[in-house]
């Protein structure tokens, strides 16, 4: 998803270098690192892992080098909320140890306030906001209508959260989560929940589109609920094509899974497709994927 992001956003800028300038972008450590050691202006793209420490003659470097003092260096990170935290160690220091008296600016459209991340801590108060009614005012996005149509979780245990707490108690921040994450992954993606979820996109699709030509994407929290989600639909009579778009590792996924994997050529022939009125390609299934831009 970030590599998506990070070529969209690069391309955008490639069309526009009459005015901003000479845009590279770096495909390695080694080549953000030369880049950023240059005195040349203009503007580089990366993805913050490219801010690692590598290995050299003496073995791994114990921390970042500097790579430039310039003050006159911004860094513009898109989906601020992400990983720009742990200035102790970790990528975002390396990033502020690499470009010590540069200056920063977060982009994100879901700032965070929590004990590890806070997004307003590290880039300083919000200096602009662009909100829904001003990008469909400006014509930049088609109105958004919300419906609520809830498929209850069915958790029968009232007392979940003081016992999730008790059972977690002791672990990291980060385990703790995943735990608590993969019990509401197994909720949401219970046999008859995601039958009944199928069934009344489906209806919904049909009903809709009997007035009003067009395509849907479903959003799934886990690439496994994807795929369930995907068997039911497809499952149903009066279902058109679907396609899941996820990240997939072939070694260690399931291998029923496989059938959804693809390369970055049949990613791009996918969205090709998608984008296509008159394809029969009419929903996709994402986790991530797609929902850049």
């Amino acid at each position: 998803d970030r590599n998506d992001l990070d070529q969209q956003l690069y391309e955008n800028f490639l069309k526009a270098k009459d005015l901003v300038g000479d845009v590279k972008h770096a495909g390695s450590t080694e080549e953000l690192r030369s880049c950023l050691s240059g005195s040349g202006g203009g503007v580089i793209f990366s993805t913050i892992e490219k801010f690692r420490l590598v290995e050299n003659e003496n073995g791994r470097e114990a921390e970042h080098p500097i790579l430039s003092t310039r003050e006159n260096i911004i860094v513009l990170a898109d989906e601020c909320h992400r990983t720009q935290y742990g200035l102790i160690e970790g990528f975002a220091s390396n990033l502020r140890r690499a470009l010590p008296n540069a200056s920063f600016i977060g982009f994100t459209g879901t700032p965070v306030d929590t004990k590890d991340a806070d997004t307003i801590e590290v880039f300083g108060e919000i200096i602009h906001v662009y909100d829904i009614r001003q990008a469909v005012e400006d014509k930049a996005t088609v109105k958004i209508f919300y419906e609520p149509r809830l498929a209850k979780l069915h958790i029968a245990n009232q007392g979940i959260d003081e016992e999730a707490e008790e059972i977690t108690a002791g672990l990291s921040v980060n385990e703790s989560n995943r735990m608590k994450w993969a019990a509401v992954e197994d909720a949401a993606g219970a046999d008859d929940r995601v039958q009944k979820v199928a069934e009344d996109i489906l209806d919904h699709f049909k009903k809709r589109t009997e007035t009003l030509e067009g395509k849907a994407m479903i959003v799934c929290m886990s690439r496994r609920n994807c795929v369930k989600l995907y068997d039911a639909i497809t499952k149903l009579p009066g279902c058109p094509e679907v396609a899941v778009v996820m990240t997939g590792n072939i070694g260690k996924d399931p291998q029923e899974w496989n059938v959804h994997f693809r390369t970055k050529e049949q990613h791009e022939a996918i969205k090709k497709r998608f984008k296509d009125p008159g394809d029969p390609l009419r929903m996709v299934i994402v986790r991530d994927m797609w929902l850049t831009g």
